[in-house]
């Protein structure tokens, strides 16, 4: 008996299945015909008897069968109980598949546990007028990847579900290319090199992420000066991988910790061979000194390559002059 009763709102894709299918899976043979579905959505969707052959619920692994019906019942998006703000965002690029912002540190992308401030979700909702992709998720519709709270620059923007699927896999094998500038503490001997540290949770504190943690995940970070100003410098980063706390850590661990970070600390003896007036100004930095500044990849539906890059964070540049202008002033 058909699990789908004739007032069922749901928007119905209707297949029959021709030999070239005969033998396969139902749900590795509808993923990918259906492209904005990945395969573990259809193995729920199926499992939930949205998806029938021949009228009828089947297990996750049915093999097709030449001359099928396959019925399949697209989930209805969830609608979000969160109130569109006015934020004040800064588009870096947008087209009728996605976009990109660039994030003001301070705020935090999406809503969590027990907060009950403004997101970037609420701004996002606001200026896009519910034209976001979901994919079931009413708490971070569109949202692509994330950025930390006290991190600014570029956040990818997705407007309907298969762009969202689309870049989602983009970001899983790797096919993109996110360059981040940061200010740290110290000088290194060289002007580039490369910290490949596997990271994990931090086997003590839970809210760190370290390379002695547990259940440890590869981590690659690129690096290069930018400009040195006395005992601190302006780093260029390109991540390879994209780990929690990523380049936080890997910095940090090379004795270069990030201006302004409070989670993995600050480097005392660069504070204290720094004129006071700049030391003391450095540890009154609010945030950690980094940002997304450019992201490059090919866009998931027309193909075209696309580079978004957000100028450097306002702070971050009055650090910079006024890191100049002290020492300049100090010679």
């Amino acid at each position: 008996m058909p699990l789908i009763n004739n007032h069922d709102t749901r928007k119905i894709h209707q297949f029959f299945i021709e030999a070239g299918a005969t033998g396969k899976r139902l749900d590795v043979w509808l993923s990918g015909i259906l492209p904005e579905f990945s395969r573990s959505a259809v193995k729920h969707l199926i499992e939930k008897g949205a998806i029938l052959v021949d009228g009828e619920k089947v297990k996750v692994a049915h093999h097709l069968l030449p001359g099928q019906r396959v019925d399949f019942f697209e989930p209805q998006k969830k609608a979000s109980d969160l109130t569109p703000i006015s934020l004040d965002l800064s588009i870096l690029y947008e087209d009728e598949y996605l976009a990109a912002i660039n994030k003001p540190s301070g705020i935090v992308v999406h809503p969590g546990a027990g907060g009950n401030q403004p997101t970037i979700v609420h701004g996002l909702l606001y200026h896009f007028k519910n034209n976001l992709a979901s994919m079931g998720d009413a708490v971070r519709p569109g949202i692509v990847h994330r950025l930390d709270k006290d991190t600014s620059g570029v956040l990818l923007i997705a407007k309907d579900d298969h762009t969202l699927y689309k870049l989602g896999n983009i970001f899983m094998q790797r096919q993109i290319t996110k360059i981040y500038k940061a200010i740290a503490y110290g000088t290194p001997a060289v002007d580039k090199g490369v910290i490949d540290s596997p990271i994990g949770r931090h086997p003590v504190n839970r809210k760190k992420m370290s390379s002695k943690g547990k259940n440890r995940r590869n981590a690659l970070s690129y690096w290069q000066v930018e400009e040195n100003i006395g005992p601190i410098t302006l780093f260029s980063i390109r991540i390879a991988t994209g780990r929690t706390h990523q380049i936080r850590v890997h910095l940090a661990e090379s004795s270069w910790p990030v201006v302004g970070d409070r989670v993995y600390g600050e480097n005392r003896r660069a504070l204290s061979i720094l004129p006071k007036t700049l030391s003391l100004y450095l540890q009154k930095i609010p945030r950690q000194m980094l940002h997304a500044s450019s992201i490059a990849f090919k866009h998931p539906v027309t193909g075209k390559n696309l580079f978004i890059e957000a100028p450097l964070a306002k702070d971050m540049q009055t650090l910079l002059e006024t890191g100049r202008k002290i020492l300049d002033e100090t010679l």
